[in-house]
């Protein structure tokens, strides 16, 4: 299996916020239909899709990084202690 994930740039919303999405999936085209028929998908069809995301695609390997993001500002009001 593989690891797609798709990322928005950030003039994608108003906030200029990124939406970052992570699918596990044989291929490329299955991880798209898989984001196409997801209740909350705001793109069109997969021409709009090709448009507003990049993706990066990963061999899902046990033991390795997945995923680091680097977040410009947090929802909550979270505090170290």
């Amino acid at each position: 299996m593989n690891v797609f994930v798709y990322e928005t740039e950030s003039v994608s919303f108003e906030n200029g916020g990124v939406e970052v999405i992570v699918i596990i999936a044989p291929n490329r085209d299955a991880a798209d239909q898989i984001l196409l028929n997801d209740p909350d998908c705001w793109v069109s069809d997969i021409d709009h899709l090709k448009k507003c995301y990049k993706v990066e695609e990963k061999t899902l390997v046990n033991g390795s990084l997945l995923l680091r993001a680097n977040m410009e500002e947090r929802l909550d009001k979270h505090r170290y202690a």
